[in-house]
């Protein structure tokens, strides 16, 4: 711990200005506040200033909020300059303004501009966050071009809490995490806020799965093909390193709380914690732009306006006609070899509606557009790779070439299927030769 001995007050402002704190070493508030963390102790006119943090400390925290702001920022300006914006587009970037709005209190409160107590305004990200992710992920899938105003009801709780703090709790309630439960008259509304907190971040991310376990499941049944992009696998990713975040940030705290200390300091955990989480979504939406308009065209044509919803039931006879026509049609013309043919284009070469299809598949032969169309994929790639003319080619080769487009996604129907990798299953070929 370093000390340093002053003769004057002025003299440790002057002082912590040349470190670049600040600009103005009587009138910056800034000054105030750092100085109000140190012990200074007034001993026959002498001022000893006991550092509780490092100037370099300090400076790197404030670095971060700058950081945090600046990328929530121009990430919201990147993805609200395209030329296509959709719903989910929209509120990808109102979740981007958000954290930079927490990112501008605490820089204000470093300031001495504090209208908003931010300690109360660093639980209000997990509670809008929540909402953001799920409706965000609902608008992808669905496609929908207009914003449902009881969506809207989402952020109700943030707005009910927000309200009663700036009108009642305001200077009356403190919600630093040390004071959280002291017992006094307003322990209630500081319990009332951290369960509400704590059950919007878990029941919107468990919502957020189960959306995308949905989707993913219905992308089976209408497309023959799944790479990450197209399963969202990145919503996944972003979901469960807010979640993580959450995990810490109310594990510190709750130490704080329960110890009524400042054992841990929670600003920097909280300040990297959403920097981190806004590097992330920004990465993934800038990084990945097609995502936006691809998944976007696919719900349409899938989800689109189409009055043929109601499933066709067949005879028995009728049933095995046209399950001999689209054998004979996977045999002949071999649609599969095409990467990206989907339950609409097979339907349309066989002459009937995808509600048809989609009924023939699943109720009567029991399978998913995904599973029937890759089974074929597979015996192709088993025949080329017994075939001694296919030995030039690569496994991978000899899979895209029979309709697959993602590696992971071979492997993984091929082992499904055989119960080998294909590594495996060739090696295993010379001696299936022999034996026969």
């Amino acid at each position: 711990m370093q000390i340093k001995k002053f003769e004057r007050k002025t003299d440790v402002q002057t002082f912590i200005c040349t470190f670049g704190l600040c600009l103005n070493p009587v009138k910056n508030s800034r000054i105030n506040q750092i100085i109000e963390k140190w012990e200074l102790i007034d001993t026959a006119g002498v001022f000893q200033c006991r550092w509780e943090e490092s100037i370099g400390r300090s400076m790197f925290k404030e670095s971060i909020l700058y950081i945090g702001f600046a990328q929530s920022l121009f990430a919201a300006f990147v993805l609200g300059t395209r030329q296509k914006i959709f719903i989910a587009d929209k509120i990808f970037i109102l979740c981007l303004l958000t954290i930079a709005f927490r990112f501008l209190v605490k820089i204000l409160s470093y300031e001495g501009i504090a209208f908003l107590d931010p300690d109360f305004s660093a639980s209000l990200i997990p509670m809008t966050f929540g909402p953001y992710l799920f409706l965000y992920t609902k608008y992808l899938i669905s496609g929908e071009p207009r914003f449902a105003r009881k969506d809207l009801l989402h952020f109700a709780p943030v707005v009910v809490i927000v309200s009663f703090h700036l009108t009642v709790f305001r200077e009356t309630v403190s919600f630093n995490e040390v004071n959280f439960f002291v017992r006094d008259s307003y322990l209630w509304a500081r319990i009332l806020f951290g369960l509400t907190f704590f059950s919007s971040v878990l029941i919107y991310t468990l919502l957020t799965f189960q959306k995308l376990n949905n989707y993913r499941k219905e992308l089976r049944t209408d497309m023959s093909y799944a790479s990450g992009g197209q399963q969202l696998i990145w919503l996944n990713f972003v979901a469960i390193l807010f979640s993580s975040l959450f995990a810490i940030y109310v594990g510190v705290g709750g130490v704080n709380a329960l110890t009524f200390s400042e054992r841990y300091e929670l600003a920097p955990i909280t300040n990297i914690g959403l920097t981190t989480l806004a590097y992330a979504i920004s990465y993934f939406g800038l990084r990945q732009p097609s995502i936006f308009v691809r998944v976007y065209e696919k719900a349409v044509k899938v989800n689109g306006n189409d009055n043929e919803g109601q499933k066709d039931r067949f005879s028995a006879v009728e049933s095995n006609g046209l399950i001999d026509r689209l054998e004979a049609h996977m045999r002949r013309d071999k649609p599969y070899l095409n990467a990206e043919v989907t339950l609409a284009d097979l339907a349309t070469e066989l002459g009937i509606t995808k509600y048809d299809l989609t009924y023939l598949l699943n109720d009567v032969m029991g399978k998913n557009f995904f599973t029937y169309i890759n089974e074929f994929r597979i015996n192709d790639v088993i025949e080329k790779l017994e075939n001694p003319a296919y030995d030039h080619l690569t496994i991978m080769s000899i899979a895209y070439e029979c309709g697959f487009k993602a590696k992971s996604t071979f492997n993984g129907i091929f082992k499904q299927h055989t119960g080998l990798t294909p590594t495996q299953f060739k090696r295993n070929i010379p001696k299936k030769v022999q034996m026969n």
